[in-house]
């Protein structure tokens, strides 16, 4: 009993209380505030609706072309799905969230608060697997799983669904090849990106190994493999299969609609070596120099923390276990892999041999995964370093661990956070909603003046949630058209755009607008008081009928 409620307490209350510390800049008004920014945090949003709209007991089917994959944004694209993120998991809980009766920022902000709890109990459980059940390691799995490295970047929900890397890892250390297999799936259910990721790391650790290729070259490994399987877990596996290839349809058929990213535009948002010590503006504890760090979202990288912490592992090293040094290992080739050294870029391998990886934009944020994931080894050294301690001085490790609070307190509270008013950009969009109504709007497109052109987008995005039978130019989706459409332009542009793309390959039929349909150029513009006033555009519905 007494064990029990140990672990109770390591794995659940800890992560818990972690949780809404972490949080707690936006759960004390709860639903007045949302992490980031009216970009990412609602477009994720967005995408949570959108599936939610989308089941097939709700007025769409889930997997038909005009329902799931096929939203009603960059019209008349066909066919075409988020670039980097379906969250189809994620949503599954926010879904459970909003039968509960609570409203779409309060579910979304009840999901931060499960999913950051869920991750570093999904954590903590598997180091107490291994024997790992001390108070140290539970800071450890703290500051893996509540760092500036993962609050900074909350508005971007698809890497925030960590759930089954832990077990991945356990039970790709441990030859539990099944389960290795059975979690690699989930990872993908969640998202492209941490599907990738979780790909990533699997081959990687095979790679350096040293028994990997060999292995998975022999006819006769996977027929053994196959053979030792119940019959509960080939169904299993068969059911996680059907529906990754179900849900990753929709983003081969986007690469082939729009074009797949260059290689120089990935390898381009990489980020040099700097980044890795540069942290992040929002953490508290910095380093003195600061040196210039290039490439997507430099911010993600640990800085000091993982400064520190490597300096101490070379000391260390072999007080580990092997798997750990395994895993630690490919943790330190993925981040060098998605660091550029100016000429010298090491992320061509994924590309050539990992499929959907060019879906992932900005590499550099699976800095989130490596740091998650360096509990495993970073634990084994704590566990080393203790059991020293301790038979030296037996209230050494507690000690230690009281003088550690601040460390974690400092990593769980930033010093500044980035929050979206809620409550003034929910008024807004009540008002954009009426106006697109009462102009009995079938096509609209939404023109801002603004530094973020695809905020606006976003923005107009929502309306779609709410008024029926429409249609929208406007659009983002982590991807876009590459045959004219930009963020940012006009509405006039936009409307000859999408009429001059009609009835081209992977664009909808002309009849799928009609000339009694009324077409809306909406301009948002803010008056001295900076109340958003919404201009329509009547002209445009004029020039429509003549064509």
């Amino acid at each position: 009993m007494k064990q029990r409620l140990s672990k109770i307490f390591h794995v659940i209350v800890i992560g818990a209380v972690s949780a809404v510390i972490a949080l707690w800049p936006y759960l004390h008004d709860f639903g007045e505030l949302l992490p980031g920014d009216s970009g990412d945090t609602l477009l994720n949003l967005w995408f949570f609706e959108h599936n939610l709209a989308s089941l097939p007991f709700s007025s769409s089917d889930l997997f038909s072309n005009q329902g799931w994959s096929s939203p009603d944004f960059y019209f008349p694209v066909d066919g075409v799905r988020g670039w980097s993120d379906h969250l189809f998991l994620p949503s599954i809980l926010y879904g459970f969230l909003k039968l509960l009766g609570f409203q779409p920022t309060q579910a979304l902000l009840l999901w931060f608060t499960l999913t950051l709890t869920f991750n570093y109990a999904s954590l903590r459980n598997c180091l107490w697997r291994l024997d790992r059940k001390s108070l140290l390691v539970s800071a450890v799995c703290i500051l893996a799983a509540f760092n500036h490295v993962v609050l900074a970047q909350l508005n971007h929900l698809q890497l925030l669904t960590l759930w089954f890397l832990p077990p991945l890892a356990f039970a790709l250390l441990h030859r539990q090849k099944t389960w290795a297999f059975i979690f690699l799936l989930l990872n993908w259910l969640v998202g492209p990106y941490i599907g990738v990721f979780s790909l990533l790391i699997v081959v990687s650790t095979y790679l350096l190994s040293g028994r990997g290729l060999y292995r998975f070259r022999r006819k006769r490994f996977w027929l053994s493999w196959f053979y030792s399987l119940t019959k509960t877990q080939r169904i299993i596996l068969a059911a996680l299969l059907v529906l990754n290839v179900v849900l990753i349809l929709p983003y081969l058929n986007t690469s082939l609609v729009m074009g797949a990213r260059g290689t120089d535009e990935i390898t381009k948002n990489l980020p040099n070596i700097w980044a890795w010590l540069s942290g992040s503006a929002r953490q508290h504890l910095g380093l003195p120099l600061h040196p210039h760090a290039s490439g997507s979202e430099p911010f993600l990288f640990p800085g000091i923390l993982l400064f520190s912490f490597s300096l101490v592992s070379l000391f260390l090293w072999r007080k580990i276990s092997q798997t750990d040094q395994l895993l630690a290992k490919s943790l330190l080739f993925l981040g060098l892999s998605v660091t550029s050294f100016g000429f010298i870029v090491l992320w061509w391998w994924p590309m050539l041999f990992v499929p959907s990886v060019r879906a992932v934009n900005a590499a550099g944020r699976i800095a989130s995964v490596l740091w998650f994931l360096s509990a495993f080894p970073l634990s084994g050294l704590i566990v080393g370093f203790e059991q020293t301690l301790e038979r030296r001085w037996r209230q050494g490790p507690l000690f230690l661990f009281i003088c550690s609070v601040p460390l974690l307190w400092i990593s769980l509270l930033p010093k500044s956070v980035l929050a979206l008013d809620v409550v003034a950009w929910q008024k807004d969009q009540n008002t954009f909603r009426t106006e697109l109504l009462d102009q009995g709007c079938d096509l609209m497109h939404l023109e801002v003046n603004e530094t973020f052109p695809w905020h606006g987008d976003v923005f107009a995005m929502h309306a779609l949630l709410h008024v029926p039978g429409l249609k929208s130019v406007s659009g983002y989706s982590g991807w876009q058209p590459r045959n004219g459409w930009r963020p940012g332009m006009h509405s006039r542009d936009a409307f000859n755009w999408a009429f001059s793309n009609l009835g081209k390959r992977n664009y909808k039929r002309p009849d799928a607008i009609s000339s009694d349909d009324i077409l809306c150029g909406i301009r948002a513009t803010a008056d001295k008081a900076g109340h958003v006033i919404f201009d329509l555009d009547k002209s445009l519905a004029d020039e429509t009928k003549r064509r």
